[in-house]
């Protein structure tokens, strides 16, 4: 009896499918399905390991309709549909292309839905993105000797204070301004920097570059300029 059940497990066993292994930078997959990866030095054991095995690590999100987009000299990395030509001009060069909502495979007639889901922004949260990417670029352009862009709360502040026209505006925004704060910490353009000082202060990311392009940055500016026009011209009706 005891022998027809060693013999019915075995049977069992033969019929289990085979475990393939987890390849030595399956932790670098989990890491770019969870966000960003950014490199923190030299010896940055995730970000050496998507150095290595970047051919492999694309294959297998290529299968799903995904490519890793990477900027060495930033050091950040990121998921992007396949087709998500507005990533990929900000960091490869490609140009851009219009989306939509399905994708297609290779295979023609194929579709698959989107995998990443683009977050809308506030007018108010974009603006502090354009204008964050606009220090950041005047920062790079100075030459600095610093790294990294570190800003204060009370210079994003200020920084968003001129365009804001009226008292009720700037009342506001500035009371949703440590909401805003937190939205570009999930979106990880900012990343606060812990010390003693008595503010609070953030270091300005480059990835923001890869999100807000100079594509954004010249129909947002555009928009604003009608925006700020319509002002103007109710408030001189007013004044009549």
């Amino acid at each position: 009896m005891a022998d027809n059940l060693d013999l019915q497990n075995n049977e069992q066993d033969s019929f289990l499918p085979n475990q393939a292994k987890t390849p030595s930078w399956g932790g670098v997959c989990v890491k770019l399905l969870q966000g960003p990866l950014y490199r923190s030095g030299a010896d940055d054991e995730n970000w050496n390991t998507l150095c290595e095995w970047f051919s492999a690590i694309n294959d297998y999100f290529s299968k799903i309709g995904l490519v890793v987009l990477q900027n060495q000299s930033d050091g950040y990395a990121f998921l992007a549909e396949a087709d998500d030509h507005r990533s990929r001009a900000a960091v490869s060069g490609f140009e851009e292309a219009p989306s939509d909502d399905e994708r297609s495979t290779q295979d023609d007639g194929v579709k698959m839905p989107r995998l990443i889901k683009k977050m809308p922004l506030s007018v108010e949260l974009s603006m502090l993105c354009v204008l964050l990417r606009e220090a950041l670029d005047r920062f790079e352009a100075s030459e600095s000797s610093k790294s990294a862009l570190v800003i204060s709360e009370s210079e994003i502040r200020e920084l968003l204070l001129p365009y804001l026209k009226s008292s009720s505006d700037q009342t506001r925004v500035l009371k949703r301004l440590d909401e805003y704060i937190a939205q570009l910490l999930r979106l990880t353009f900012l990343h606060e920097i812990i010390d003693n000082s008595s503010e609070r202060k953030f270091e300005v990311r480059r990835i923001i570059k890869s999100r807000i392009g100079p594509e954004f940055l010249s129909e947002f500016k555009k928009r604003l300029e009608a925006q700020n026009a319509s002002y103007s011209s109710d408030s001189g009706e007013e004044k009549k």
